[in-house]
């Protein structure tokens, strides 16, 4: 019983750091495409 709330809380924060950090690291690969797409339009203009 002990083990199965171990697992129970384990896995219930690794939902919470992949619910926490997946924004953050979806957030950095947008706009570092659509940072330098942007620098490389405004060269070229």
């Amino acid at each position: 019983m002990i083990l199965f709330i171990l697992l129970a809380v384990l896995f219930s924060i690794m939902v919470i750091l992949v619910v926490w950090v997946e924004p953050v690291t979806v957030d950095m690969y947008i706009d570092v495409p659509l940072d330098s797409w942007n620098l490389s339009s405004e060269a070229n203009q």
